[in-house]
């Protein structure tokens, strides 16, 4: 199965509608998709597969700091259509690539879980690292995502 790649939530719902798949998914910008990643990716679609769910990864275009702050900014090591052809050789099933805006920097963690993570892609289960931050100010965390799951 060839990766399928969404650009919004809007663009989720409508591809997939009513019908719309479980997923298990992870969250990151996986440039380099590194051993780290890959570990997380290989779980994700074992997880997946054991389900019956759709293993999903949720990345950003532009890398986040390119938005944050410009002069801090990674040069980055993969393109997005590097990435995602990674994803895809590792088995996923879907890519959400939200377009990483100022605007989207200021939804609350809560909001993202509830919205994006729950509400858009059906998520049953997150896999992300021990130091993994998100939502406006880095507010969520891993002990975040497991109240709210």
């Amino acid at each position: 199965m060839a990766l399928v790649v969404m650009r919004s939530v809007a663009e989720w719902t409508a591809h997939f509608g009513a019908a719309a798949p479980p997923t298990v998914l992870t969250i990151g910008n996986f440039d380099g998709v590194h051993l780290g990643h890959r570990k997380i990716l290989l779980e994700l679609v074992e997880r997946a597969r054991l389900t019956g769910a759709l293993p999903t990864a949720v990345t950003f275009d532009p890398h986040p700091l390119r938005v944050l702050r410009p002069t801090d900014a990674p040069p980055l090591i993969l393109t997005l259509e590097q990435r995602l052809a990674m994803l895809d050789a590792l088995g996923l099933g879907a890519a959400l690539v939200l377009r990483f805006t100022a605007e989207l920097s200021r939804v609350s963690a809560e909001d993202f879980v509830r919205e994006i993570l729950v509400d858009g892609l059906h998520a049953r289960l997150v896999l992300v690292g021990g130091n993994f931050r998100f939502g406006h100010r880095h507010a969520g965390d891993t002990r975040l995502l497991t109240e709210l799951g």
